[in-house]
């Protein structure tokens, strides 16, 4: 259910996942995938905003919101009226429901960064399903349990529409990070000295990094190739591993993060830029299709 999807929390991935199960072409909803390393070294190294509260880009549920797609809320209400949720007639309304560290722990078996972790839940005859996002894992509860598992409040998502072109089309013309105005990032060893707990920061910021270019993958097929990029995501990986074993192995070496950093930096000025010219040299080829056709 969530292979190939890009969420940046279990509630992004529920909705993508939904939505995708309507039928939806979920992929304008990654529209500023694009967002600059910069703006990702300024936001979650240098400043240290955590990545599980990561706000620099839109969440695609809050955007679909916008786009009057669906309709979301939360409720904070008692068990009671969430199981008359549950069983709601519509077709197209589903529930997230917030369940506790202790069911999260030791019955998902689920590490989320964040501290409250939603999963789809729906009748399954006088029971009840849940689904959880990573790990993926499905699981049948009686009343009683969904009860004990219950943290007390949930999401209620309606799907209205799909998305149209014209959806499309303003989500592109309204991106807030554009890959045709991708410019370098350079960045000195000296820019790393200050910055406390750098290890962790820039582990974290390339966790984010490695999700928002797989979405660049997917947004931006819809207008050029984008599988070099694609092909490209293991180095990504490589270097997120790297990262997560100077921290387990308690590095404290700055030119070591320097290092790979430099190497994942080379790697986004090279991807990015390609994926410039690719975009910029069909934009010149429309322009020149429109005079010939005068």
């Amino acid at each position: 259910m969530f292979d190939n999807l890009y969420g940046l929390s279990c509630i992004e991935n529920h909705a993508l996942a939904v939505l995708r199960e309507y039928g939806t072409d979920i992929r304008p909803l990654y529209r500023d995938c694009a967002i600059p390393m910069k703006v990702l070294f300024d936001s979650l190294v240098y400043q240290g905003e955590s990545r599980e509260y990561f706000d620099r880009i839109i969440r695609v549920q809050d955007l679909a919101k916008e786009l009057g797609i669906i309709t979301m809320k939360l409720y904070r209400r008692g068990f009671h009226e969430l199981i008359t949720d549950i069983n709601g007639e519509n077709e197209y309304e589903y529930v997230f429901m917030r369940v506790t560290n202790e069911f999260t722990k030791t019955q998902l078996h689920a590490r989320g960064l964040r501290d409250d972790h939603y999963v789809r839940v729906m009748p399954d005859n006088n029971d009840f399903k849940i689904i959880s996002d990573i790990p993926e894992i499905t699981l049948a509860l009686t009343k009683d349990e969904l009860a004990t598992a219950y943290d007390g409040d949930y999401f209620k998502l309606c799907v209205n529409r799909d998305i149209s072109d014209n959806d499309c089309e303003h989500i592109h013309e309204n991106r807030v990070f554009k890959a045709e105005n991708h410019e370098e990032f350079k960045l000195d060893i000296v820019d790393f000295n200050s910055i406390p707990e750098v290890g962790i920061r820039i582990r974290n910021m390339t966790g984010v990094y490695k999700v928002l270019r797989l979405r660049v993958v997917d947004y931006y097929r819809q207008y050029a190739d984008t599988e070099f990029i694609k092909n490209r995501m293991p180095e990504v990986e490589k270097y997120f591993s790297l990262f997560e074993y100077f921290n387990i192995k308690k590095v404290t070496d700055i030119e070591k993060y320097f290092e790979v950093f430099c190497k994942i930096n080379q790697l986004e000025n090279e991807i990015m830029g390609e994926l410039k010219q690719k975009l910029c040299k069909i934009k010149m080829g429309r322009k020149q299709d429109e005079n010939q056709s005068k």
